[in-house]
């Protein structure tokens, strides 16, 4: 019975030695070889996730199939959007919020929007991942076994959907007065802001350069700024010029058509 007993205790010194040993062979084998691996799949999932909810929700309708901007914010810019999110993360506050004064709207469930907080991370990985520009990875193809990377300006057609009408030109332009911040200095109303209130400004016999209203002399205000009348910058209130935004004749022509709805 004592010869039984000791063997048993033997036994019952020699596996806690041995747990003793493993459990932190373990956790060194879990943390420093299988979590780096778990990290990247749930990295490779999120990416692939956000980036069909990037073409589903039409995202590229405003910030372009690549990621290049458009009437919204260029998002393939992943070096400074990286630098920018290090220091203060606002990618998700964004998207989840909107962006007031602009045409980004909210999209958290919260706020009225459709997506919950899982899925907005899964865009953010997506953005901030920046090697899928263009592409989506089909989470809800229509033929079973078709899950793979499509291009994302093939998405309505992917899933047999009628595309919108097009943005008309002054709507181009409402949404890139926003865009460029117009709205902070200008009411769409006769109403002074900073800067004059715009309404019937194609009714007005001049514009306060005192120069006659026509497109050439709007598109030149636009984009000189007050520099194109006033040679003082201290001379308050002082337009700086919009040339680097409005920085196309298309997008000019969108601002002159915009501006032209703008009826007293």
């Amino acid at each position: 019975m004592q010869k039984l007993l000791n063997q048993y205790t033997q036994v019952t010194l020699w596996m806690t030695i041995v747990l003793i040993i493993a459990a932190p062979v373990y956790v060194v084998y879990d943390l420093f070889l299988r979590q780096p691996d778990k990290v990247e799949a749930l990295h490779d999932e999120y990416v692939d996730k956000g980036s069909y909810l990037f073409a589903a929700n039409q995202c590229w309708r405003c910030h372009g199939y690549k990621g290049e901007g458009g009437i919204g914010l260029p998002l393939n810019k992943t070096d400074s959007l990286s630098a920018r999110e290090a220091k203060d993360p606002f990618i998700f506050k964004t998207i989840a919020r909107g962006r007031r004064g602009t045409q980004m709207p909210p999209w958290h469930k919260d706020e009225g929007g459709p997506l919950d907080t899982e899925q907005i991370k899964m865009l953010r990985e997506f953005i901030l991942d920046g090697t899928h520009w263009g592409s989506y990875f089909d989470e809800e193809p229509l033929l079973v076994g078709d899950k793979r990377w499509k291009l994302t300006d093939n998405f309505l057609a992917d899933h047999n959907l009628v595309p919108p009408a097009p943005l008309s030109q002054e709507d181009r332009g409402k949404a890139l007065f926003s865009t460029a911040n117009c709205i902070a200095c200008h009411n769409v109303t006769s109403e002074t802001k900073v800067g004059p209130g715009l309404a019937g400004i194609f009714q007005k016999d001049k514009l306060p350069n005192g120069k006659p209203v026509n497109d050439d002399t709007i598109k030149e205000w636009v984009q000189k700024g007050s520099a194109s009348y006033k040679s003082d910058p201290s001379q308050q209130p002082y337009m700086p010029p919009y040339a680097g935004v409005v920085n196309t004749d298309d997008k000019m022509a969108d601002m002159i058509a915009y501006l032209k709805t703008l009826k007293k």
